[in-house]
């Protein structure tokens, strides 16, 4: 693998040996600042116009031209949109060369390019959440896939704990809808599954309390009640009268 200006330049074949974009890794050593580049494990820095080009290629994949430009430079007019994604393109291409794809009125990252972002949709389930998309970052595209991407980190997690829940794996099931609630207070269906588990060990003052605390956080941030199906969980294992006063 030969090198120029310290940026290590091997085969398109094999591009994903050596080129990795961080968009996701909020903490992480690789990306503390939530997006990095590494090229054959060395970190290049990039101009904010380039690295919100590799986000936004790396996450939506190939994309029309105008479409990234209006994305990433909505407040001007769509000639001017277009002259400053041709400067960041221009640009990209002197610090790496062969990281962008230009296919007519498209362009796209290296095919074999490794985007961590999909690494952590492929292992959702098993991992913990790993921080927010791109923090700091406020475009509109930004905070669609932010949100989309912690929906579906959260749901992975739950569904992996009603799994753990139905094996009969009940602190692993406990430990995951516990870090759910932490991560999404307000989430019914997280605080149900703890309960379901304290339940599940009879542990019945446990469900009791788990109970009362979704109550309050439900009343004080929402003005509601639990649903019925949370409701319902507990009124057969309490006496009738505590039931009427707290469900």
């Amino acid at each position: 693998m030969d090198s120029i200006g310290g940026v290590g330049r091997g085969t398109d074949e094999h591009i994903n040996d050596w080129i990795t974009v961080y968009v996701r890794r909020a903490g992480h050593l690789d990306a503390p600042w939530g997006f990095a580049l590494r090229v054959d494990g060395v970190l290049v820095p990039l101009r904010m116009n380039a690295q919100r080009l590799v986000a936004f290629l790396g996450i939506e994949g190939r994309s029309f031209r105008s479409a990234v430009a209006a994305a990433l430079w909505p407040d001007v007019d769509a000639e001017r949109a277009l002259a400053r994604l041709r400067t960041a393109m221009w640009r990209l291409r002197r610090t790496v060369p062969r990281l962008l794809r230009a296919e007519g009125e498209g362009i796209a990252l290296a095919a074999q390019l490794r985007v961590d972002i999909h690494d952590v949709e492929r292992a959702a389930a098993g991992t913990p959440y790993v921080g927010d998309l791109l923090p700091g970052w406020y475009d509109d595209w930004v905070l669609y896939e932010r949100e989309r991407l912690r929906q579906t980190s959260l749901r992975a997690r739950e569904t992996q704990a009603a799994r753990h829940l139905a094996a009969g794996r009940w602190a692993e099931a406990l430990s995951i809808a516990l870090d759910v609630v932490r991560l999404e207070p307000l989430r019914e269906s997280a605080h149900r599954t703890v309960m379901e588990v304290h339940l599940a060990e009879d542990n019945i003052g446990e469900a009791l309390r788990q109970y009362v605390l979704l109550s309050r956080l439900l009343d004080v941030e929402l003005g509601v009640r639990p649903s019925e199906p949370t409701r319902t969980l507990l009124s057969d294992r309490i006496p009738s009268g505590l039931a009427t006063k707290l469900l």
